[in-house]
């Protein structure tokens, strides 16, 4: 995969003439077939980088100079929506490794499910099985909990408190209760099979298919065949 980078326009007078195309340079190529690239979200463009994965490997790059910063085995992969190197891979069914500051810091087993994909989001890492989702938590990859639902996208609220699971022609509005999970963590007495009782309430089930989805504000706004669709409050 060839990439490359045209010149900054910022650089350019604010009176414009034309004179011709930019030069654009060549940042490089990549070393892996990409099936999936994906940006960090910390807003800020000086320390973004983005990864791509593909042939059973993910190598994090700094998006402007293109420069290797992590490489290793992953069949899939998400960003924590808060630190700048920290992320969740997906190695194998049975393997999930977390990592802080582009460091390996933790590897768990999720025991509840054969782990098929990757979703990130600031409450939790959604981990997705056969029939089911499982919720772990960023901090330590403990299991909040397993929700039976055929997940096709994860969409969180930015504060986390929220989150959408869409399926195939519905989806699930869910509260996740990030006071109760962390107590229960913080006494130990959350389950590792079972996670934390009581951590999502269901708040609505519509039966409408989810496209593409962003929250805005307490605002999910979506869309699919029928067009654009606004489900407020939470």
């Amino acid at each position: 995969m060839e990439l490359h980078l045209s010149a900054p326009l910022r650089r350019l007078g604010s009176t414009l003439e034309w004179d011709g195309l930019l030069a654009a340079g060549d940042l490089g190529s990549c070393e892996v077939y990409p099936q999936k690239v994906q940006h960090n979200s910390n807003g800020r463009y000086d320390v973004t980088y983005a990864v791509v994965c593909g042939d059973c490997e993910c190598i994090t790059y700094t998006a402007q100079q293109l420069r290797n910063m992590a490489f290793g085995a992953a069949l899939d992969f998400c960003w924590s929506s808060t630190g700048t190197g920290d992320y969740v891979v997906h190695e194998s069914i049975s393997k999930l490794t977390l990592f802080r500051n582009f460091k390996e810091v933790k590897s768990e087993k999720p025991r509840v499910l054969s782990a098929e994909g990757l979703f990130g989001g600031t409450g939790a890492i959604g981990v997705k099985g056969n029939d089911s989702i499982a919720m772990f938590a960023w901090e330590e990859l403990r299991l909040i909990r397993k929700i039976d639902v055929v997940v096709k996208n994860v969409f969180w609220f930015e504060k986390g408190s929220h989150v959408v699971l869409a399926y195939e022609s519905s989806f699930l509005v869910l509260r996740y209760n990030m006071e109760l999970a962390a107590q229960t963590f913080g006494a130990g007495t959350n389950s590792p099979e079972e996670g934390v009782d009581g951590a999502f309430d269901l708040l609505h089930e519509i039966s409408d298919k989810v496209g593409t989805g962003k929250w805005v504000g307490d605002c999910f706004l979506y869309a699919n065949a029928g067009g654009t669709q606004l489900l407020r409050g939470r």
